[in-house]
């Protein structure tokens, strides 16, 4: 923690503030699951309404803490595509209007604004209103459609249109491809894709024009236009005291090799005007590029002229004379930023933000009063929030990091409660498919706040007279305003004090331990763990196979134990059992497959007393979730009892309370909990030896998602006098020789992104970058192949390296960059030499090279030895 500190004290970008304690930042769980959750919306008595990329349209009541499906409008939830935006009408309380922006499932070729009636709990689809229908290109998916609602202080919406052109390496301004041509898009004044439109929603369910908008004479151009020149507009919002109008633009990556220009920006852009904002022909600071030959790749001309753009595409219908493009309030590339180095490297996807202005109705959670009239934004591949100043005219005085110590799962859109907290829709790893989405809460802490007490003991079970080393080490002080002060109660009625001590049970029985945290102030904390006296755990260990190795596709997997136990000596064939769970990987740098729940539980005493599909001290986490499957008030009832303790549901043996945790953190325990099914892949098998079988996969590149096989194995003893039966476990955890290079386990300067050129996840290696296995059995490996991009001007070498990033070579390889006409490379790193046996350790790969040198990588393949 003291390590941490100087990186959690916010400077704030504001001179007169001075600095912010990051460490008062709290997040907040509000809903623990939902699946792709594009844009929220929150009413004035606190509901959070929001909707998913497939069209489910939810809302979750502050009132009960349930979340209720308002209605389900399907959407096309391919490429770009999806219902992106929702906004409630600033009369929502009264009329139950709410706005959709989509591309409806049946009209693949049409995105949709429309307005519909909340009733009776259910959006009514008979009250639907179309506002405006915009007419996309052609082909199975959509692009750059962009996303976003929002209302401004005087009633208008605002919607954030992409140019619907497909991505590319190079500025989209082809003009003999129409699917690569934005100047008949973005930069056409006629049509409405790539645009920030303003339109004023009429009761009836049509739109009148709000003045002020860029084209007052509809033959000139569309009078829905307040902005153009826009890519893919990524969320909108305004601010009604200033008059700020704001969106994130997702700018392009282009292959600066070609040497027509820069590489391309993602911006923020702040007006009070309508304008041009450049695009296809320039970006971030009006950087421009010049056209090119799509045959050659080659120049064919000058720079364009940002105050001077001609847009002579033959797909241009309106305005060929541009006006001046207007720069972007901030910009980042790829690369490091020397000017803004908090948006770090790697892939990007900015999120645009919101303006802070708290409500009248805002308490003490609110964000601090220092933020006001300041923007948050977000950065959806790099998972950072910030927060900026602003000058009058709208650029950034100052930006820097909000809440840096926490992380955000690809926030996708934001909003400020009445309640003056931020909310945030994290919506998971990857573009599709998450169902581990959550939406959080930022909350600023005032005043003192109580210690975290953390428990840490050399042993919780064993023979008597049993010696138990406690330590309060873990504990902190959120506030460190003065020292700490540690009770112990042994559960016996004997007390202990101090942060390390030692408690000696000398009887036998089942104990808890209960630690005491106090602060300066007052304020407490405890934590608890469960000590049974007088009885030791069986020792189990695998005998075979060996942990950190590779198991193959289509073959059996043999196993066999070794179980020993202090008092019983041998523990029956029948009281040990193994199974077989074949895992997909966790993005590193995400978490993704772990639900939230489980995640807490790990860190906590659960699984001392109880096993996911076994009995143990207490009941299986698989027999809890079969009893009170259909009982709706169990979650709440649940939860609170993890919070307050309790005995008699499952036999005698007490459950310790858990103060701790929040409500709120409970809840996603019971949720994963209640979430457990029987199914034949969680059948433990009983016995000292066996096989599993392991289902066959095509043996091709691309053909097997990345995964891991872990075996586990328990054993039970008879138990001793009024002791229940002590239960011992091991595991050992196998490899698939392929692996989503993405799903890395730790890594530095490198990000795993959502190529959807590229096929999905990759891993996105800057220059200096590295990622790594972790625990591979490193002399069952001959060589390394990978399947990548490489992606510089120069060379790059890529290393791979044993136990670290500094660690011994033991391959090495350097590949040219160049154009890879979109076809990944297949690069081989055999080793130099074997790597004699020993416990199971890290492989980790690393890249070097120029200030322009990414690599990206596909599949990694951990080959044999020939």
């Amino acid at each position: 923690m003291k390590r941490l500190l100087p990186l959690l004290t916010l400077v704030l970008p504001f001179s007169a503030h001075g600095a912010i304690d990051a460490l008062r930042f709290e997040k907040e769980l509000v809903v623990e699951a939902c699946e792709d959750p594009t844009q929220l919306d929150l009413a004035a008595d606190g509901r959070v309404f929001w909707v998913e990329r497939a069209g489910a349209v939810k809302v979750w009541s502050p009132a009960t803490g349930q979340t209720t499906l308002l209605g389900m409008f399907p959407s096309l939830a391919t490429g770009d595509a999806g219902a992106l935006g929702l906004a409630l009408s600033p009369d929502f309380s009264q009329s139950g209007h709410l706005y959709l922006f989509r591309i409806p499932k049946d009209e693949p070729k049409t995105l949709v604004v429309s307005r519909h009636t909340l009733k009776d709990g259910k959006l009514d689809p008979a009250s639907e209103k179309r506002l405006l229908e915009i007419a996309l290109s052609q082909g199975p998916t959509q692009s750059h459609c962009g996303g976003g609602l929002a209302f401004d202080g005087a009633g208008n919406l605002l919607i954030g249109m992409g140019d619907n052109i497909g991505p590319q390496d190079l500025p989209a301004v082809n003009a003999r491809d129409a699917g690569l041509d934005s100047r008949g898009t973005a930069a056409n004044s006629m049509e409405l894709r790539g645009k920030i439109l303003r339109i004023t929603p009429r009761p009836d369910g049509t739109y009148a024009i709000p003045a002020g908008n860029l084209f007052a004479d509809p033959a000139v151009g569309r009078p829905e236009i307040f902005a153009f020149g826009v890519r893919n507009p990524f969320r909108v919002a305004a601010d009604p005291v200033a008059g700020w109008v704001t969106w994130g633009d997702v700018g392009g990556n282009v292959n600066t090799k070609l040497n027509l220009g820069p590489e391309g920006f993602d911006e923020i852009n702040v007006t009070r005007e309508p304008g041009f904002f450049g695009w296809p022909f320039c970006s971030g600071p009006n950087a421009p590029w010049r056209p090119f030959d799509p045959e050659t790749k080659a120049p064919t001309g000058p720079f364009f002229d940002p105050l001077h753009v001609v847009n002579d595409s033959p797909r241009n219908t309106g305005l060929k004379e541009l006006p001046p493009a207007r720069p972007a309030a901030f910009w980042f590339t790829s690369t490091a930023s020397a000017a803004w180095p908090f948006a770090g490297s790697g892939g990007r996807s900015v999120t645009g933000g919101v303006f802070y202005r708290p409500g009248p109705a805002a308490g003490e959670k609110r964000l601090p009063d220092e933020l006001k009239g300041s923007l948050i934004f977000g950065e959806w591949m790099r998972n950072w929030l910030a927060v900026a100043a602003l000058r009058e005219d709208g650029t950034f005085a100052s930006a820097g990091p909000l809440a840096p110590h926490l992380r955000f799962r690809r926030p996708t859109d934001f909003k400020i409660g009445p309640d003056g907290a931020l909310y945030v829709a994290e919506f998971g790893d990857r573009w599709t498919g998450n169902q581990a989405s959550q939406i959080t809460r930022l909350v600023y802490r005032r005043g003192n706040r109580a210690p975290v007490a953390g428990l840490t003991a050399s042993a919780t079970s064993g023979a008597l007279p049993l010696r138990v080393n406690l330590s309060a080490a873990t504990s902190r002080d959120p506030d460190a305003d003065g020292p700490l002060s540690y009770e112990w109660d042994l559960g016996d009625g004997r007390k202990l004090t101090g942060v390390e001590t030692v408690a000696e049970f000398a009887r036998e029985g089942a104990f808890t331990v209960t630690l005491r945290v106090t602060d300066p102030q007052g304020l407490v904390s405890t934590a608890s763990l469960p000590v049974m006296a007088g009885n030791s755990s069986p020792e189990v260990r695998f005998t075979e196979p060996r942990d950190g190795g590779f198991y193959e596709p289509g073959k059996p997997l043999a196993w066999s134990l070794a179980v020993t136990d202090a008092e019983d000596g041998s523990v029956p064939p029948e009281k040990v059992s193994a199974r077989l769970e074949l895992r997909a990987r966790a993005a590193a740098d995400s978490q993704t497959d772990v639900p939230p729940g489980l995640a807490l539980m790990r860190g906590t005493t659960c699984f001392a007393c109880h096993h996911a599909t076994e009995k143990s001290a207490g009941p299986s986490y698989l027999s809890v979730a079969e009893k009170y499957a259909g009982d709706a008030a169990a979650p709440d009832r649940l939860a609170r009892k993890i919070l307050s303790g309790g005995s008699g549901v499952w036999g005698e043996l007490p459950m310790p309370p858990h103060p701790q945790h929040t409500l709120a953190q409970a809840g996603q325990m019971v949720a994963w909990v209640l979430s457990l099914k029987r199914t034949s892949g969680n059948e433990p098998v009983t016995g000292l030896a066996g096989s599993f079988p392991v289902p066959a996969v095509k043996n091709s590149w691309g053909q097997i998602e990345s995964g891991v096989a872990a075996l586990s194995a328990a054993a039970t003893d008879q138990g001793r006098g009024l002791l229940p039966p002590q239960r011992g476990t091991a595991e050992v955890v196998l490899h698939a020789r392929r692996q989503r290079a993405a799903l890395y386990d730790r890594g530095e300067n490198t990000t795993a992104q959502d190529n959807l050129d590229q096929g999905g996840l990759v891993a996105r290696v800057s220059p200096g970058g590295w990622f790594a296995f972790d625990r591979l059995r490193l002399s069952q490996i001959g060589s390394v192949r990978l399947q990548a991009w490489p992606q510089t001007s120069g060379t790059l070498r890529i290393v791979v390296r044993r136990g670290g990033p500094a660690g011994p070579e033991l391959a090495s390889v350097s590949v040219p960059g160049g154009p890879s006409g979109g076809k990944p490379r297949e690069i081989n790193l055999p080793f130099a030499a074997p790597v004699a046996d020993g416990l199971p350790e890290s492989l980790v790969l690393t890249v070097e090279g120029g200030p322009d040198a990414l690599l990206e990588v596909m599949w990694i393949e951990f080959r044999d030895k020939p």
